[in-house]
């Protein structure tokens, strides 16, 4: 039973993952690491409200 739960987790993860990279795209164009780090959190926060919506 608790692999099935770690493996449900891990699939919501991957799933989650897969859709942010369709819907923002594959890379980071950013080089600097505080554009980086800026990039990533917009795209996180912007998952969760997108998200939280539907």
């Amino acid at each position: 039973m608790n692999y099935l739960q770690e493996y449900c987790k891990r699939e919501n993860s991957e799933a989650g993952f897969s859709a942010d990279k369709r819907m923002f795209g594959w890379g980071i164009a950013q080089r600097r690491e505080d554009r980086i780090d800026g990039a990533l959190f917009c795209i996180g926060l912007w998952h969760n409200l997108f998200y939280l919506n539907t």
